[in-house]
């Protein structure tokens, strides 16, 4: 954890780098458990930036080559990678920070019991701010992320704040299962959904009215009525079909767990 440390107060640049340092926090943290309770004034600042870093990249023409941080700079040719390649590599490994720093949240609040209750909310409201994301990876890991910190409230014994918690969520997963156009990202939503009932049990309706808004999108999902359900199979009977139709059992199938 000293390396950890040492490392994020030099201000690292490169999103590949600041990955690896984060996921090596999450690892440690299932380690020390409530010890974070020391670490956490360090790091959390620079983990919720990560969580909102932009995916707009300034366009290289009106940006100084020295704006590309030095350490990302070794990694790509900039003599021979023209500017929207470049612009496209920097986004990819910013949401690859991004990806990481929610991963490693998630990783605090299952880890660390009360430790990380002083930090619970500000999390919460970060990564809720990201669960729209475009890329479908980061809206993924910010279900699970959310999800587990509705749950380390209720392991807390916050019942109140798991009602007011899942007043949230519940209805923006709901909107997300009928209108996302990916259905891995609806399939691993009800997987998580399922999940999270299991472990908060009654507590996670808060109100009859969200109870009903669950239902009609589970029955909605098995007959066949999300956005996600309309998008055609984009091969011609060979292996993207294969999967096409594994998709739409497991959504099917996770629906009717839920």
């Amino acid at each position: 954890m000293a390396y950890c440390l040492m490392v994020l107060e030099e201000d690292p640049v490169d999103p590949d780098f600041i990955c690896s340092i984060y996921n090596l926090i999450g690892a440690v943290s299932n380690v020390v458990n409530e010890s974070m309770s020391t670490v956490f004034p360090k790091i959390m600042e620079r983990i919720i930036t990560s969580v909102l870093l932009t995916s707009d990249i300034p366009q290289s023409s009106s940006t100084p080559e020295t704006a590309v941080p030095a350490a990302i700079e070794q990694e790509i040719d900039l003599d021979n990678t023209d500017d929207e390649d470049l612009d496209y590599e920097l986004e990819i490994q910013f949401m690859h920070e991004q990806e990481e720093a929610i991963s490693t949240l998630k990783e605090f609040a299952s880890n660390t019991g009360s430790a990380f209750a002083p930090y619970l909310q500000k999390a919460f409201e970060t990564v809720y701010k990201v669960v729209e994301h475009p890329q479908d990876s980061i809206r993924k890991v910010a279900v699970e992320a959310l999800c587990g910190f509705v749950t380390a409230l209720h392991k807390m014994g916050d019942g109140d704040g798991v009602k007011r918690a899942c007043s949230i969520i519940l209805p923006k997963f709901v909107h997300i299962v009928r209108n996302d156009d990916e259905q891995i990202v609806v399939i691993h939503l009800l997987y998580v959904m399922g999940n999270f009932f299991s472990e908060v049990n009654t507590m996670a309706m808060p109100s009859q009215d969200i109870a009903d808004q669950i239902f009609a999108c589970i029955k909605d999902t098995l007959n066949g009525k999300l956005a996600c359900q309309f998008n055609e199979p984009s091969g011609s009977g060979g292996e993207e079909d294969i999967d096409d139709s594994e998709y739409k059992e497991m959504l099917i199938e996770n629906a009717g767990n839920l």
